[in-house]
C-alpha cells in the first residue's frame, strides 16, 4: 500500500516528467478529446451545477423544491440567493454565480443569505435604493 510506485507524488513527478518530455503529443490528444467530448462535457457541467444550485438554495429556503421566500415562487431557473444586508458588493467576485453557490456549500451555509425569485429580488433592489436616496 505504501509503496514509492504507487504514491501521489510519484504518479505526479512521473506525468509532469512524460507531458514535457512529450507535450506535442499531449495537446494533440487533449484537442481531439475536447472536439469529441464538447456537448458531454457541456451537458455534464450543467447538471452538476442544476444539483449544487437545487442543494443550496434548498438549503436557505427551508422547503425543497426551494421557493423564494418573499412569494412562494419554485421555478429553479427564477430563484437565485440574496445577501439579506445587501452587503453582497463586500465579497467581490465571490458574490454570485457559481463560486457564490461553492463558497456556500463549502462554508456550511453562513447565516445572512435567503432565496428570492428575480421579480422579489428586483422589489428589494428598487425599495433599498429608494431607502438609500433618501438618507
Amino acid at each position: 500500500m505504501g509503496s514509492k510506485k504507487y504514491s501521489k507524488e510519484y504518479h505526479r513527478e512521473h506525468s509532469r516528467k512524460w507531458y514535457d518530455e512529450n507535450r506535442e503529443l499531449a495537446l494533440k490528444r487533449s484537442k481531439k478529446w475536447n472536439q469529441e467530448h464538447t456537448k458531454k462535457m457541456k451537458q455534464l457541467w450543467a447538471d452538476r451545477w442544476k444539483v449544487l444550485k437545487t442543494e443550496v438554495l434548498t438549503h436557505y429556503s427551508g422547503v425543497s423544491p426551494p421557493a423564494c421566500t418573499a412569494c412562494g415562487e419554485s421555478q429553479l431557473p427564477c430563484l437565485s440567493i440574496d445577501h439579506i444586508n445587501n452587503d453582497g458588493y463586500k465579497e467581490g467576485r465571490a458574490r454570485s454565480g457559481t463560486r457564490l453557490y461553492l463558497r456556500l456549500k463549502k462554508e456550511e451555509y453562513p447565516p445572512n443569505f435567503q432565496v428570492l425569485c428575480a421579480n422579489c429580488q428586483c422589489i428589494k433592489r428598487d425599495l433599498f435604493n429608494q431607502e438609500k436616496r433618501r438618507h
